[in-house]
């Protein structure tokens, strides 16, 4: 005959323990998809910076909208040298475009739940949509902007196989940590 005992605590501790572990794998997804929304926003190229700062962070949706003229030049250069600088263009890396980015998704990473699609859009357009031919390496970019030369979604998923392949306990924690803003 066997007797189990205490079944009520041990479904209880195993209920705990599964909740636990479902926050936390849902903390590094959502951690992950963060990374690469950073990255992509990080290594875009810029000219006008709206490439850059139209990076959408969606869960469940994907977010095809386009805001021109996010960023003026002028703020390149803020204070005495704005005037003088006014027309000079963005260069990959640049601040403003990537904070305006990074401020109109922020809190957006928050609605991911496990199981849901996680979609990082661009549908930066001009006289055309140009985010694919960005992507696709169909424009010449200027030197500022030849360290990753395109393939903007490429270099991000790169990254994220290099940094990411393998996770230890930290990086789950740090993951987990992980917000737009």
């Amino acid at each position: 005959m066997i007797e189990f005992k205490n079944i009520g605590q041990v479904e209880s501790q195993l209920h705990k323990w599964g909740e636990e572990a479902k926050a936390l794998v849902t903390g590094v997804a959502r951690g992950l998809s963060v990374v690469a929304f950073k990255y992509a926003v990080e290594i875009s190229p810029q000219y006008s910076g709206d490439f850059a700062a139209n990076w959408k962070y969606s869960a469940g949706f994907i977010d095809d909208s386009f805001l021109p003229d996010v960023v003026s030049p002028s703020n390149k250069y803020p204070g005495k040298y704005q005037d003088l600088q006014a027309n000079t263009a963005f260069s990959q890396g640049d601040f403003p475009a990537r904070n305006a980015a990074l401020r109109a998704n922020a809190g957006r990473e928050l609605e991911f739940i496990l199981g849901s699609t996680i979609y990082i859009s661009n549908n930066a357009a001009h006289d055309e949509p140009y985010a694919l031919l960005i992507e696709e390496n169909k424009i010449k970019f200027r030197p500022e902007n030849a360290q990753y030369q395109g393939f903007t979604v490429g270099q991000t998923l790169e990254h994220l196989k290099d940094r990411y392949a393998n996770i230890n306990g930290s990086d789950a924690v740090k993951l987990s940590a992980m917000r737009i803003v």
